[in-house]
């Protein structure tokens, strides 16, 4: 089945409506830039006149020739009992001098009736005088239509008549909102139904004469967003609305990497992006970097889980014929097959990781090492969340690991001052005589400072690197302070930007963390960050 659809991207307003996302007008701008590299069509900016930030985008937005998409700006209709050409939100609108203006009204009567001088049949002449006035300006003109599913679940032949005005009054689109998140496909799929059936009765049309266009905005309080927008776009909606990544206030939107993926690689949607979906995972990582958001590893296609396989059964299938385990080609999307080692692993794990690795290993390195990783596992260790410090391992069952540096020892002492600040040393000292001491904000900062600085003193050089994440695991909480803690380390090159993860396990605190920082360290100087 082939179909011609939209999609419109809002990440740049309903998207930072989320919690931690609130990108400067500079940023906005790459973002914006982002969506059009990428072949998003529509790309709604904001509200003008509400703040700012808004009014400096589409001020500077105006001086960029965009490659395909086009830039939308989002508003409501009219105030109750005033003149469309008197009020401030549709001349903000125009005076934004976007070619494309979204605006949204009621369709749902409980929502008229709470708004002060609003009537049912105020708030229809509202939708069609606000959508009049913007046409008169050579507008193209989305109307969103607001909770329409809820609306359409109280008063149907209301809701119907919202969007008989909006199309009469000359809506290029009209976009049902699942504004609540709350409605379910098998009811989504009958109201369309229904809604298809009365507007095409109305306007004596029929699949394929229709003029109107439907389009579909869900929100994903009840995690069916995905759901409600794919069979919007089945059922004949031309447009679908949503963030990158399903950004979005409360739960989020629609997420529109996840669409774009099922619309391409299931259904065969035609639409402008799919072009580029080889650079998906890109497009998608590019995003969260732009709104300091971290990858969701769990994210449908583009997740760096979506493809991971531990069970050592799922692995041999999976090397034989990918499609047994594996709904997607990773290729398609530009992610890859994640093969994990742990004690579930099988042998083709780890002649799978050894290939990774570049590894050539005999079947008695295979053995022990797949020995070894048992062993560890049974301590503590969880190499599926550090595959870097899996690599060495790798490297050290395997004979190609070389040591750089050994400790004699360590001392990391925390006291805390009168003023209630507490500071912390390390006096480290590594075999050849080097000694070390740092101070730090914790005792784990101040051990990797001593560390870095003995290292260098030592000679081993290019060591641009810095720890961006650390977090601990009790692994067997019953046995209190005996219990053994599990330390997690990302460290980030400076210059290449490129990361890895490395993991140490003791009943001590520092000594895990020792392991880690010192794992992460090998890896750099042995070259396994290239």
């Amino acid at each position: 089945m082939e179909k011609e659809i939209k999609i419109y991207d809002t990440t740049l307003r309903d998207g930072i409506q989320g919690a931690g996302i609130n990108p400067s007008v500079e940023e906005a701008i790459k973002i914006a830039k982002t969506l059009d590299n990428f072949g998003i069509d529509y790309i709604e900016g904001g509200w003008p006149g509400t703040n700012p930030n808004a009014d400096e985008f589409f001020k500077k937005m105006l001086k960029i020739n965009l490659k395909h998409a086009v830039l939308t700006s989002f508003g409501s209709t009219r105030k109750a009992g005033i003149d469309a050409s008197e009020d401030k939100n549709l001349q903000a609108l125009i005076n934004s001098q976007t070619p494309v203006v979204t605006i949204f009204g009621k369709s749902w009567l409980e929502h008229v009736k709470m708004m002060k001088g609003n009537t049912p049949e105020e708030n229809l002449k509202m939708i069609s005088e606000s959508i009049e006035f913007l046409k008169s300006h050579n507008r193209e003109v989305i109307y969103d239509a607001e909770h329409f599913f809820d609306g359409y679940k109280d008063n149907p032949k209301y809701a119907i008549k919202t969007l008989i005005k909006a199309t009469e009054a000359g809506a290029d689109y009209l976009t049902l909102c699942d504004t609540n998140g709350g409605t379910l496909p098998f009811e989504l799929e009958k109201n369309l139904e229904d809604i298809f059936y009365s507007l095409d009765k109305y306007f004596d049309v029929n699949e394929k004469t229709r003029k109107y266009k439907l389009g579909i905005h869900a929100h994903d309080d009840s995690g069916l967003a995905t759901a409600n927008s794919l069979t919007a776009i089945n059922y004949g909606c031309k447009m679908v609305q949503g963030t990158i990544n399903g950004f979005g206030e409360r739960i989020g939107n629609a997420d529109l990497i996840t669409l774009m993926a099922n619309f391409k690689l299931k259904i065969n949607f035609n639409f402008y992006a799919e072009k580029n979906m080889k650079n998906l995972t890109k497009f998608s990582k590019q995003i969260n970097k732009l709104t300091s958001q971290p990858d969701n590893p769990k994210q449908p296609f583009v997740g760096k889980d979506a493809l991971a396989h531990k069970g050592g059964v799922h692995v041999s299938a999976v090397l034989k014929k990918p499609s047994l385990y594996e709904h997607f080609n990773p290729n398609a999307v530009g992610n890859k097959r994640h093969i994990l080692g742990s004690n579930q692993a099988g042998k083709s794990n780890i002649v799978s990781l050894a290939e990774e690795f570049k590894l050539d290993l005999s079947d008695k390195n295979i053995s022990n090492i797949l020995e070894e990783i048992k062993k560890k596992e049974k301590e503590g260790y969880a190499y599926d969340k550090a595959p870097d410090s899996l690599r060495l391992l790798f490297l050290k069952e395997s004979g190609g690991y070389k040591e750089l540096f050994k400790l004699d020892s360590c001392e990391t002492v925390t006291t805390i001052n009168k003023l209630g600040e507490e500071e912390a040393k390390s006096i480290l000292q590594l075999k050849g005589g080097t000694l070390m001491e740092s101070w730090g904000n914790g005792p784990v900062n101040a051990l990797n400072k001593a560390l870095l600085k003995a290292l260098i003193e030592q000679g081993l050089k290019n060591l641009d690197i810095k720890l961006t994440d650390y977090n601990i695991e009790i692994i067997n909480r019953e046995k209190g302070s005996a219990a053994k803690t599990r330390v997690f380390i990302t460290t980030k090159d400076t210059k290449t930007d490129k990361s890895w993860k490395t993991t140490g396990v003791s009943t001590d605190i520092i000594s895990a963390s020792f392991e880690a920082l010192k794992e992460a360290s090998e890896y750099k100087l042995l070259g396994l960050d290239k």
